[in-house]
């Protein structure tokens, strides 16, 4: 590593939060995690860009020598000539097993490798970008790279990051059906019988893992059909397992393929034709991220709920009756915002909400959000223009959240319920004015110093998914008064929810 890395440092998992990345500068990182080091090259270009990951290759003979102790740092090349924040890892199964030329990320029987590079780059991924500073959606700006072994792993790491995107040159989908296959069961799996191999499904194939975590990648898929081993023992076999992928309720798929006829075997496409394919990727999964991604997150998951519901009415899990109650009460929790205040300090500390209070606003100060730090009042409401004022009660820390209301499913867990404020506006001061997607677990929080008796003045500014599409409201109402009708209400709603989405997605 040291004749590629400007500097390398060595250091525990947690502490990844704690390296600061000088701009274009490659850094070695060795980093340790369950006893195991994972090696990393590094250059970040700023906070804003993408961040494309490369995955290591299988080695010849020879380079499996050159490389017998030393990381495979595939593409590191490229480092200087990419636009992008760009990280290579190494795969240590090579480390664990001296006769391997590639290890697919599988690890040992008691560490699975590939899953705690993904914990890594997890991590990697907070200390380069600033998701909640720049918009931009978690992980969605992570493209993973690979060709054959690579795109293997490329895939597994998209599938277990949600929203990134893998693109995959000529990938194995299922490892056992590989030629190496031999090598590696002889290796990492010695003295395990068939049934016991099984056990270890998710970390040898594309398709187990899919429906283990319920998840289907952002996977660009690029594919050599006069490749006829290739063809016809990998390509083939995962294109017959699609029907059985999780595919949500709008039935989208998110794996696409591109179809090559190189006549070349097994080989990669050419550097300046990869580099090319990842622009053209990354520019459109921009587009498809970016478009809306407000209406998508609501939509997505209000569409879903109501799926649910419906699913457990045709079930007979849930009467009509309990379905209609059931799916207004959902409805009607997209409609308030909900913003948390409390002055932090000690049992007497609060805030009080002065002036006249508009009648669509809700003020409660809950016993639970009293404690030794002070009492903390709870406001909700259906008026997208919120003014307030506040008076602080002693010296203190004010806390404002802004959130979306509160709902848990029949087996306590929490629902995401979004709500997309667009201002917050303190005393003179704008926080932000832009669209800031929040639900109850994930709030926008706000924090600043006070003093007793000191006046806050308060502007807040949101839409609910009712605000953005009225009609919505009159779906959900036509599934009410006639159960005989309901499939036919249903149906029409859905098909307004796919509706929005490709308006606002015109690339789906």
């Amino acid at each position: 590593m040291e004749d590629i890395a400007d500097k390398i440092i060595t250091i525990e998992y947690d502490e990844i939060k704690n390296i600061t990345f000088k701009k274009n500068e490659k850094t070695g990182l060795i980093i340790t995690l369950d006893g195991n080091n994972y090696e990393f090259l590094v250059r970040k270009v700023n906070s804003y860009e993408n961040i494309l990951v490369s995955s290591p290759s299988f080695l010849n003979s020879k380079q499996k020598e050159q490389y017998r102790s030393k990381p495979v740092f595939s593409r590191h090349s490229w480092f200087d000539e990419s636009q992008y924040n760009m990280i290579c890892y190494n795969d240590p199964t090579r480390y664990d097993f001296k006769n391997l030329n590639g290890g697919w990320g599988i690890g040992t029987t008691e560490t699975w490798h590939l899953e705690n590079i993904a914990k890594i780059i997890v991590e990697l991924s907070y200390n380069i970008t600033n998701y909640e500073e720049s918009n931009i959606k978690e992980f969605s700006n992570i493209f993973f790279y690979g060709s054959s072994m690579g795109g293997f792993m490329a895939m597994v790491l998209s599938v277990l990051l949600k929203n990134s995107t893998s693109i995959a040159d000529e990938p194995q989908f299922n490892v056992t059906d590989d030629g190496y296959w031999k090598n590696l069961k002889r290796n990492i799996f010695k003295g395990l019988t068939e049934e016991q191999i099984k056990e270890y499904s998710h970390r040898l194939s594309i398709v187990d893992l899919i429906n283990k975590e319920k998840t289907i990648p952002n996977s660009y898929i690029v594919c050599d059909c006069t490749d006829e081993v290739y063809w016809n023992s990998q390509f083939k076999v995962f294109l017959n397992h699609q029907d059985s992928l999780p595919y949500n309720y709008n039935n989208f798929s998110n794996i696409h393929f591109r179809f090559d006829g190189k006549y070349i075997g097994h080989r990669a496409l050419p550097r300046n034709e990869v580099l090319g394919l990842i622009d053209d990727i990354m520019f459109l999964q921009k587009r498809k991220n970016m478009l809306n991604p407000v209406v998508n997150t609501m939509t997505d998951e209000f569409g879903r709920r109501i799926q649910r519901l419906y699913d457990e009415y045709t079930g007979k899990k849930i009467s009509y009756n309990k379905f209609s109650s059931k799916k207004n009460m959902y409805f009607n929790k997209w409609l308030k915002c909900r913003v948390d205040i409390k002055n932090v300090g000690d049992t007497e500390n609060s805030i009080e909400v002065l002036g006249d209070i508009d009648e669509t606003v809700n003020v409660d100060y809950p016993d639970w959000f009293k404690n030794d730090e002070g009492q903390g009042c709870i406001i909700s409401s259906e008026n997208n223009s919120l003014k307030l004022q506040l008076k602080c009660v002693n010296d203190g820390n004010l806390d404002i959240k802004l959130r979306g209301s509160a709902f848990k499913d029949e087996n306590n867990r929490r629902i995401p319920v979004y709500i997309c404020y667009k201002k917050l506006k303190v005393n003179d001061d704008v926080i932000f004015s832009k669209d800031y997607l929040v639900w109850h677990d994930k709030p926008y929080v706000f924090s600043k110093k006070c003093s007793n008796n000191e006046i806050i003045n308060l502007e807040i500014e949101f839409v609910t998914l009712n605000d953005k599409y009225p009609y919505l409201k009159q779906l959900l109402k036509n599934m009410d008064g006639n159960q005989g009708n309901l499939k036919n209400s249903y149906n029409s709603f859905r098909d307004y929810i796919k509706y929005i989405k490709m308006v606002n997605n015109p690339l789906i």
